[in-house]
């Protein structure tokens, strides 16, 4: 029974860090700043921010469709 008790702690505890981490990276991603100049991307092609991004900075990006904007990582 105790060790029972025992293995659905660490289950929970589990449980807890991975919620904690998935809500964290979601409000890390919904407040990403766009990259200037702000170039809307909802209405262009996939591949649109990785050629946009490559081409201003030298880096892969992506659309930030919820802002509509390129979305490029930093070196």
């Amino acid at each position: 029974m105790r060790t029972r008790l025992k293995l659905f702690r660490n289950l929970l505890f589990t449980a807890g860090i991975a919620v904690a981490l998935m809500f964290g990276a979601t409000q890390a991603s919904a407040r990403m700043d766009c990259s200037p100049p702000i170039t809307t991307c909802n209405s262009e092609p996939p591949e649109f921010c990785e050629d946009f991004c490559m081409e201003h900075y030298q880096n892969w990006g992506m659309c930030n469709s919820r802002d509509d904007c390129c979305l490029c990582l930093e070196k």
